[in-house]
């Protein structure tokens, strides 16, 4: 049976073997005599390891103690779990699926590789930073940044959405006349021709309909000079509807009658799709770490005063 004595020399040898070679001959030091002294002040039985074990677990694992005199290294930060969570989901939802009438589409071996390749430049990615930061931690300082109102308006902004909005509904609504004149006639009216199938209702409709509630929000926003989470919440689902929809219209039924065209359209489509997708997912993400308002202003104000 071990001793208490033994038991406290277990513990420290645990404890020293996580900590750097250069600390620890002072923290196994420090430990001895601060554990002998606290057994020593209780009455124990010295042939027993009973109080031993009792005092050590009581102080704490020994990775623990060992955190206390040296921050251990670690790939991902504690306070950068919830960035690497949204680097890797939005990362992967971008990796093209495996569906054959996708333009840009994979295999489910080489989406599995992607997606573990993705994972691994993450995590070096986020390793090289936690290091980085301990060797150099003055280069990683907190700076303060310009502090901009969510909720205000960017005009001009707003309003060359709603126009890019209309502009992309004319042109999915009739593409053969705006891209004739705009190519000069190059590219002939009558060659983006819609299949039959993709002119029914609940096929072209869709993203036009979509679109346009996403651009009503928009300009009721300019129109109020003001957004409020209920109208960004809103303006974000429909973003988001109008993504899916461009996805579902790459994927699935000939869309033009051209197959050159066909293709391209589902590739512009396809990316367009992603590139909506991205945008909805920064919105919401800074919707996510907004400040919301307090509840109490009033009595806020009056605790200020005070």
């Amino acid at each position: 049976m071990m001793k208490d004595s033994a038991v406290i020399e277990s513990y420290i040898t645990d404890v020293a073997a996580q900590l750097p070679s250069r600390q620890r001959a002072d923290v196994a030091q420090e430990l001895r005599s601060l554990l002998t002294d606290e057994l020593n002040a209780k009455p124990h039985d010295p042939s027993t390891p009973d109080a031993a074990l009792a005092l050590v677990r009581a102080f704490g694992r020994p990775a623990d103690v060992a955190a206390r005199y040296h921050a251990p290294f670690v790939l991902i930060e504690p306070t950068d779990t919830r960035g690497f969570l949204l680097a890797f989901v939005v990362g992967a939802s971008l990796i093209p699926g495996s569906n054959g009438r996708l333009p840009i589409s994979l295999d489910a071996n080489t989406g599995g590789i992607l997606l573990l390749a993705w994972l691994g430049a993450l995590l070096l990615f986020f390793a090289g930073r936690s290091w980085l930061r301990r060797r150099s931690p003055d280069a990683f300082a907190w700076k303060p940044s310009p502090v901009r109102d969510r909720d205000a308006v960017n005009l001009p902004l707003q309003l060359g959405i709603v126009l890019l909005c209309v502009a992309g509904i004319v042109f999915y609504l009739s593409p053969g006349a705006p891209i004739s004149f705009l190519t000069g006639g190059r590219v002939a009216a009558d060659a983006l021709r819609y299949t039959e199938d993709f002119l029914r209702p609940w096929r072209l409709l869709g993203f036009p309909i979509l679109l346009s509630i996403f651009a009503l929000l928009n300009a009721f926003a300019a129109l109020r000079r003001r957004w409020t989470p209920l109208l960004r919440g809103l303006s974000i689902c429909f973003l988001v509807s109008a993504a899916i929809q461009l996805g579902w219209h790459a994927s699935s039924g000939d869309l033009f009658t051209s197959p050159v065209i066909d293709r391209s359209a589902r590739l512009a489509l396809q990316l367009l799709g992603a590139a909506l997708m991205i945008t909805a997912a920064i919105e919401t993400y800074r919707e996510w770490i907004r400040i919301p308002a307090p509840r109490h202003p009033g009595a806020l104000s009056l605790a200020t005063e005070k």
